[in-house]
């Protein structure tokens, strides 16, 4: 008998937010109490999580036991579910009597293959294994994720690395992201993205501009930003965004100031590739969107007959200048600047105020204040400078408490 064999159905795919969720300890709570265990994730996901997802507009695509995947059109809205899906499972649990459940949150955006309603793919496999990076009642998104939303979720994003997870050969960047709203103390910093996601600067490299808009040109240019991001790419000094994120501004239709706001950097570079009969000049230029400066330039002429030499000799000297310059300029600015917060400012004058009276009470209240600004800006230099004075004092007038320590933290 001959079976007559159907076509197969064209793959569908799109580009979407997924996100996985999951019970810690899932297993020990089934273990010591099933029934109560199966009863606090229904009701958890039911009268929680469900109706969240119908706020945020995602679709509900897989539930497994004690985790579910669902799935956004928006990146920015998968966030914000994240978020108050880890705010409201904790707010449950504090009305709780015993162990509460508590939620990892794993957001991903990739380009995934849709199967009878079902969501396949690489970026799905990621999302369920991102999450082991993180603690119980934590969210962690990979660096895709964080370029995309840039500062449109009132959250900070903190530098996990690059971890091995299983059965993923290529390499993933993670952050683990933490709300800035609410009472609690660790939500209480001020969102300042640029210094909260890490500690390393973000650089966006924009594609380079063809002068006369010859073919030539724009492949030359295409191939130098593309090598040029590679390159930099392989450096821990700084982050580099990818280069799927800035293809959106190679018309320059937007404000440089507006790109980093999009983006979530605070350094652009931009170039420009000119020609003129056999020969190619090359443009670049990097600039600190915040002072709105450009701290690093520079021109490089060649010949067009020798395009691939032209092009390794740019991009090393590009990535040979391009991160010693940026350190020098990190360091200038750390001397050099104010603050961003109004409170640091304030915290740091009140001490002052205080330290000057040279009685004991006033060097506690200033020592408090201190601590405070730190808390509020970690790079406001004049909070550290009036804190080592501070400790200067303590030790040198024998007031210390703890001299030893305090000692330790003057040197």
């Amino acid at each position: 008998m001959v079976v007559e064999q159907k076509p197969l159905a064209l793959e569908t795919r799109r580009l979407a937010a997924v996100a996985f969720a999951d019970v810690a300890g899932f297993s020990r709570l089934i273990a010591e109490d099933d029934a109560w265990a199966i009863s606090q994730w229904d009701s958890l996901r039911e009268e929680l999580l469900l109706p969240l997802l119908k706020q945020y507009e995602g679709r509900l695509v897989d539930t497994a036991g004690d985790a579910i995947l669902v799935e956004f059109r928006s990146t920015i809205m998968a966030l914000r579910w994240a978020v108050d899906a880890q705010k409201a499972s904790k707010s449950k649990a504090r009305d709780g009597t015993k162990d509460p459940l508590q939620l990892r949150i794993a957001v991903n955006i990739e380009d995934v293959l849709v199967h009878e309603g079902d969501i396949l793919g690489d970026g799905v496999n990621i999302a369920s294994r991102i999450h082991d990076a993180i603690e119980p009642g934590q969210i962690v998104t990979t660096g895709l994720v964080r370029e995309l939303v840039g500062n449109r979720v009132n959250a900070r994003f903190i530098d996990l690395g690059t971890p091995r997870l299983k059965n993923i050969k290529r390499i993933v960047h993670v952050f683990q992201v933490a709300s800035v709203t609410g009472t609690n103390a660790d939500e209480s910093t001020l969102h300042q993205p640029f210094i909260e996601w890490t500690s390393r600067p973000a650089v966006a490299i924009l594609p380079f501009r063809a002068g006369s808009g010859h073919e030539m040109e724009e492949y030359f240019g295409s191939g130098i930003t593309e090598d040029i991001i590679s390159g930099l790419s392989r450096s821990h000094a700084f982050h580099v965004i990818a280069r799927a994120s800035t293809l959106q501004f190679a018309d320059r239709s937007t404000d440089i100031r507006d790109i980093a706001s999009q983006l979530g950097v605070n350094y652009v570079m931009d170039g420009s590739v000119r020609r003129h009969g056999d020969k190619l000049r090359i443009s670049a230029e990097l600039v600190d969107v915040a002072l709105n400066r450009s701290i690093w330039s520079d021109r490089f002429d060649g010949d067009a007959e020798d395009l691939f030499d032209f092009q390794d000799t740019i991009v090393a000297s590009v990535v040979g200048s391009f991160e010693p310059r940026l350190k020098a300029h990190g360091i200038e600015k750390v001397r050099n600047r104010s603050t961003d917060s109004l409170d640091a400012y304030d915290c740091v004058l009140k001490a002052a105020s205080e330290l000057y009276r040279f009685k004991d009470q006033g060097y506690s209240n200033s020592g408090f204040a201190l601590r405070r600004a730190m808390e509020l800006d970690p790079t406001y230099a004049r909070a550290y400078a009036y804190s080592a004075w501070r400790l200067n004092y303590l030790f040198g007038e024998g007031r210390s408490n703890d001299p030893d320590r305090d000692k330790k933290a003057r040197d």
